[in-house]
């Protein structure tokens, strides 16, 4: 049994409601499959968590698909340790990051969920 790494995002109000729709659209594109499908909708669940405000979040995503932190921001090692054994754990929870669109006069929030799901 393997398992595959997952981007998703969607926006909505709060990551409940983000949760639901990237789970549904995960679930239209990657089928059920008894739980394994390697996405989104093979997990149970999510925790938002947070990037450190001086890496760019494509960086920190990077950093946590290859389980490797590079030399330049030792200084986070231990929450991305803590994040990382999310992430790598492909029964539980999936890792959801708030991105709040400032220049936005609504304040667009997107919501991003990342993992490893079982395939």
């Amino acid at each position: 049994m393997g398992a595959n790494t997952f981007v998703r995002t969607a926006c909505a109000n709060n990551p409940e409601e983000a949760y639901e729709k990237a789970y549904a659209q995960a679930e239209f594109e990657s089928g059920h499959q008894d739980g394994y499908s390697g996405d989104l909708n093979s997990k149970n669940g999510f925790v938002v968590v947070n990037k450190p405000q001086d890496v760019k979040l494509g960086v920190w995503l990077e950093a946590l698909r290859e389980g490797n932190l590079p030399q330049s921001l030792q200084t986070h090692a231990e929450e991305f340790a803590r994040q990382h054994e999310i992430y790598d754990e492909k029964w539980e929870s999936a890792l959801c990051f708030e991105i709040i669109d400032h220049a936005s006069k609504t304040m667009t929030k997107q919501y991003i969920f990342a993992g490893t799901a079982p395939e």
